[in-house]
Formats: structure tokens, sequence, C-alpha cells
């Protein structure tokens, strides 16, 4: 029996997907409302699902069936979104979301494409224990890159911060554990930390665990949804490279996995 709740004909409980309603790659998005502006960008699009916070439609690229759901903010909700986006198929993940600078860093106007991220939230604690790394697939954040750049973009790579409440990191000196959430910050700024933001670690670790591979673009929100438009035109573009790319060539990407095989 699946650990997670469904209805008699498969669909999940959650996400109110079932198999073969979404793609082998899947964009996760924060906002439902950004889920039919960028599907208008694939082909052949069509409504799967809408439940709470997730709505799903998918269509396609160059032939491959391509994903788009809205998961809401924090790592809770990002958990299920991975946890039923596996069980319904998903190979892959590029999730697009907003970062903020930490307090007195200096910040940064352009993408973040994080390689790993400092677990500051507990729910990514209830499937491994701290000292477990939360990392991007290097493929896909490598695609990410590209794509960033070929489009006139250059993304920042590095570390970022998530955590349960980026307000308790921005209002710190209200907060009853100042002293701790201000040297958290001072030390997170000092080691290089680009920013902040709710769900990346969760991403990567479930992600992981489950062996999907797994990668993020962030801004510092700005002129939204222009740039949302723009980071969901660079993630179709590194999508576009990791179907164009010979899952058998050697050196292929995301371990040699085949996209375009029939969903679980």
């Amino acid at each position: 029996m699946s650990p997670i709740p469904q209805s008699h004909d498969n669909t999940l409980w959650h996400i109110g997907c079932r198999p073969g309603d979404i793609g082998r790659v899947v964009i996760l998005v924060q906002d439902p409302a950004d889920v039919d502006r960028h599907a208008a960008l694939l082909e052949q699009a069509r409504f799967v699902a809408a439940h709470r916070e997730f709505v799903t439609m998918t269509g396609r690229l160059q032939g491959l069936e391509v994903s788009i759901i809205s998961v809401g903010l924090g790592g809770p909700c990002m958990a299920i979104a991975v946890e039923e986006l596996k069980m319904a198929g998903a190979a892959a993940l590029v999730y697009l979301g907003e970062m903020a600078p930490l307090p007195g860093s200096r910040g940064t106007d352009e993408l973040v494409i994080p390689w790993a991220a400092v677990r500051d939230e507990l729910t990514s604690q209830q499937y491994v224990p701290l000292p477990y790394p939360a990392l991007a697939d290097p493929d896909v954040a490598a695609a990410l890159r590209r794509s960033a750049r070929r489009q006139g973009h250059e993304p920042h790579m590095g570390l970022i911060l998530s955590t349960d409440s980026c307000l308790r990191h921005s209002q710190a000196a209200q907060s009853p554990l100042a002293t701790e959430l201000q040297r958290l910050n001072e030390v997170c700024s000092r080691a290089g930390v680009l920013g902040m933001e709710l769900a990346v670690s969760t991403l990567f670790v479930v992600s992981r665990t489950l062996g999907i591979h797994a990668g993020a673009l962030l801004s510092v929100g700005a002129d939204w949804p222009d740039v949302a438009d723009a980071m969901f035109r660079v993630a179709l573009g590194a999508v576009q490279e990791l179907i164009d790319t010979p899952h058998d060539a050697p050196g292929a990407p995301l371990g040699g996995l085949d996209l375009h095989a029939i969903n679980c």
C-alpha cells in the first residue's frame, strides 16, 4: 500500500494528479497564478489538476511532455510536491523561486543558481539528519547556468540559506532569539551565503533521497512577474538542453537518464 493516500482511481491526495498526468520533467513555481501564464510557452498545454496550492498543467517541449506545478511556500509543501510527483512519474525537477538578501549583506540583483543550501529548517530533518548536505543535481544546475548565459543573464552560483521564516531573520532584533539569529545571519554572510529563502534545502534533500534530479533558479524578488517570465524561459532552455543530449552519449547528464522513457 502506498504511504501517501490515493483515491480509488490512483489520484494522489494532495496534488490531485495520477500517474501518467505529468511529464518526466516538472517545473515548480510558487504562485498558482504563474502556471497558466507559463504553460502558454509549451505546445498542447492542458489543465491537469488544481487542489489547494497545487495547480498543475502539462504540455510538450520538442515532443517531450513537461509539466508545471505550483507548490506554494515552505518546506512542508515542497516535500509533499516532491513525494507525490515522484509517485506520478517525475524524474527531474526545476524550481523557480524568490530569495531575500541576508540582513546586512550586500545582496545581489542577479539570478542565483544554488548548488547547495544551509539547512536551517525542520522539514528535511524528517528525512535525514543535519550532517547530510542539501545539494543540487550538478547537471541540472549546469544546464540552468548555460541557459541563463545564452539568454543574456550572468547568474550567481553559490550557497543559500533555507529557513522556515525569512521574516524571523530580517526582523531578528525583535525576536526572543535575537542574539542567536543575528549571530547566524552574521556567520552566513561572512561564509559567503548569498541569501535566504524557504524551500530549496527541502527540495534538494527530498529529491536526492528519492532518486530525483533537482535544481533551482532564484531571484531577489523584483519586477515580478517580468522576472518570473524570464526565469521560466531560462528553465525551458535548460530542459531543452537536457532533452537534446543523447542519454547514451559519453558523460550524458542525469546519469544517462532517458527523459523520453514512458512515465512510471
